[in-house]
């Protein structure tokens, strides 16, 4: 009787808690992270434009070399940023805020910036070259399909 007691008691405790059984199928993740949270650094992949145009063994090898060499110059780019941003946080919450070295940090911050935007208009240059005039053709096409408010 008290074991029967005791597992009535004890029922709605185990049904509310739940547990995820072997093959269950993690909410809303689907194996995948989702597409704003692609993982970093991954070799294998190519940009969105190009993936479905055909390109050769040797096209997709010196893709990925250009890409990975990019992607180093932009980690540090993005470390140079990041220490910036950190010094200007800083330098707002202290009693020796200036309005001088305020703008002096945010025109390193805009030439940071600029330098970014200029390194990825030459890896998107020296990634169309790569391409031959039909994958050209078809890479302006699918840039022409795309919403015009965002860059890719």
């Amino acid at each position: 009787m008290r074991k029967l007691i005791l597992m009535t008691g004890l029922l709605p405790a185990l049904t509310s808690a739940n547990p995820g059984m072997p093959g269950d199928i993690p909410p809303g993740g689907f194996g995948r992270p989702p597409m704003h949270h692609q993982p970093m650094g991954d070799s294998d992949r190519l940009p969105p434009f190009l993936q479905d145009i055909g390109l050769s063994s040797k096209q997709q090898s010196e893709i990925k070399s250009l890409l990975k060499a990019h992607m180093n110059l932009m980690g540090d780019s993005r470390k140079n940023v990041h220490a910036i941003k950190m010094k200007l946080h800083q330098l707002s919450f202290s009693s020796a805020y200036s309005e001088e070295q305020a703008e002096a940090l945010a025109e390193q911050l805009t030439a940071e910036h600029k330098t970014q935007a200029l390194r990825q208009a030459q890896l998107d240059n020296a990634l169309y070259k790569l391409l031959t005039k039909e994958q050209q053709a078809e890479v302006e096409s699918q840039i022409a399909k795309m919403p015009t408010n965002t860059p890719f």
